[in-house]
């Protein structure tokens, strides 16, 4: 039965496209993994709009694995079309997280759409410090605390790091993105519970000229010195 549900699947959605009549947003949220060969070529081939309803359409299928969808994205980041590319790149792959890691959705349940996309999310959290989006950085950032493994401290390490570049070049301002990046880092550190971090919460509440920068830094600094 799965095995004719895959073939049937695979051939709507390659008949839709010999077609050149197809939406692909739609195919994209009925599909399944074995699909994605066929969305992965679609997406090469789309505008940034129909690329953006299919990248949203794969968060939202009930087939929660996206790795080959988010490898995909993610490694056109550094293909033809320069600064192009990073940006329609990074902005598909904030949509795509988005609508996959949404902890409102109940199903399929958050920690199942994390297991099965745990090695492309790592992926993403070891390149964190070539992002130029702050915003895709802030989603990063929220998938921290729901990764094992040695990715996570390192993500947030370099955040700290470029969170502080960002306060000495603006002379303690943050433009909005990249304070709501501060405050998700912040958070995320406060809940890593690791003091590794307490140097820079504190850097960032002295250099911060932001109230509720400051208090958080502040805040995550005085849980990171406690005992524990």
């Amino acid at each position: 039965m799965r095995i004719a549900r895959v073939t049937a699947c695979a051939l709507l959605l390659l008949s839709a496209a010999i077609a050149n009549a197809v939406d692909w947003g739609d195919l994209a949220l009925r599909s399944i993994r074995s699909d994605d060969a066929l969305l992965v070529e679609a997406l090469q081939e789309s505008d940034l709009g129909e690329a953006l309803r299919m990248c949203e359409a794969v968060g939202l299928r009930r087939d929660p694995f996206a790795g080959s969808i988010i490898e995909a994205v993610a490694s056109a980041r550094s293909g033809r079309g320069g600064g192009a590319s990073v940006l329609r790149s990074e902005t598909l792959l904030r949509a795509l997280l988005a609508k996959l890691l949404d902890p409102e959705r109940a199903e399929p349940p958050l920690a199942e759409r994390v297991r099965v996309n745990a090695g492309q999310l790592e992926t993403l959290l070891d390149g964190i410090a070539r992002v130029q989006d702050p915003q895709l950085a802030a989603a990063l950032v929220r998938i921290v605390p729901l990764l094992d493994g040695s990715a996570g401290p390192r993500a947030l390490m370099a955040v700290g790091n470029r969170i502080v570049f960002e306060l000495r070049r603006g002379e303690g301002r943050l433009v909005p993105m990249e304070t709501s990046l501060a405050l998700d880092y912040l958070s995320a550190v406060r809940q890593a519970a690791d003091s590794d971090f307490l140097p820079q919460c504190a850097l960032i509440a002295r250099l911060s000229t932001d109230d509720p920068v400051v208090k958080a830094a502040r805040a995550a600094a005085f849980a990171l010195s406690g005992p524990g």
